[in-house]
């Protein structure tokens, strides 16, 4: 009995030293939102390959038959697909972590995303530091799925990838900066050109197209803005969220935290469903 009730008592000091054997239901609250945003982010928008389908009739004061405002939007595609592999690693990780607090709730441990490559598409390009950020991410995700998981702690995880997510995080916020700018620039070029159409003597019926068309448009990219702008928004509060853990990295129990972190999960999830 005393051998038993000594392994009991050293089995209970050893698992109140390690963060892994509590569960940070708060923790996981905003890991939980993070990944979700993320996969989401992932999955659905307005995207490079939209916007060369768009730019190619807007732009286009030349064309004279319907094939002059094709375009190939293959590069703007490709560019898509490697933004939507930097959502789901990013969102992967925070599955990961995730679990490593102790998360009880089912996760999709689906294989995670392949290498995002370097490389040059068309006017796109996806750098080297782009493209190691994003797999060193990759490859922590999955390390923390398979059997090395275990032996992993989540404040070790926090500290040493805090910096990586920090910058993985700025330069999607970069890309949904960058492309949000472009269609604003489509945007005025949009008007310009109706309102040099309505001023070259259209007739009623031209002039109601015209503006029906505008409207519409106009009503679209205002949509498409206001949701890289929730986006960029969303990115922002994982980034503070991360590294409020990374700062409290000790203390991941205190109150303190736990509120701030909660709220930062909160709002990820307006954000999300708004």
């Amino acid at each position: 009995m005393k051998s038993t009730g000594t392994l009991i008592g050293g089995l209970l000091i050893g698992c109140m030293m390690q963060v892994g054997c509590v569960q940070l239901k708060e923790v996981h609250a905003f890991t939980d939102s993070s990944q979700k945003s993320l996969d989401n982010d992932s999955q659905t928008g307005y995207g490079y390959a939209d916007y060369c389908f768009d730019s190619c009739y807007i732009y286009n004061v030349s064309g004279r038959q319907l094939v002059d405002f094709d375009c190939n939007g293959n590069n703007g595609e490709v560019y898509d697909t490697l933004i939507k592999k930097e959502y789901r690693i990013l969102g992967d990780y925070f599955a990961a972590l995730g679990k490593l607090a102790g998360s009880k709730s089912t996760i999709n441990f689906a294989p995670v995303a392949s290498a995002v490559k370097a490389g040059t598409y068309g006017k796109f390009v996806v750098t080297a530091t782009e493209s190691s950020v994003v797999n060193s991410l990759a490859t922590v995700a999955t390390d923390l799925f398979t059997t090395n998981y275990k032996s992993k702690k989540i404040k070790e995880v926090i500290v040493k990838y805090n910096d990586t997510i920090v910058i993985a995080m700025e330069l999607l916020k970069l890309h949904i900066d960058n492309l949000k700018s472009m269609i604003e620039l489509m945007k005025l070029k949009l008007q310009q050109r109706c309102d040099l159409l309505m001023a070259n003597n259209a007739t009623d019926g031209e002039k109601w197209a015209i503006v029906y068309t505008y409207k519409q448009k106009l009503k679209q990219f205002g949509q498409i803005i206001s949701s890289y702008d929730k986006r960029y928004q969303s990115m922002d509060k994982i980034k503070q969220g991360h590294m409020t853990l990374n700062e409290n990295v000790n203390d991941l129990h205190s109150d303190g935290l736990k509120k701030r972190i909660l709220d930062l999960a909160y709002n990820i999830i307006y954000l999300s469903n708004n």
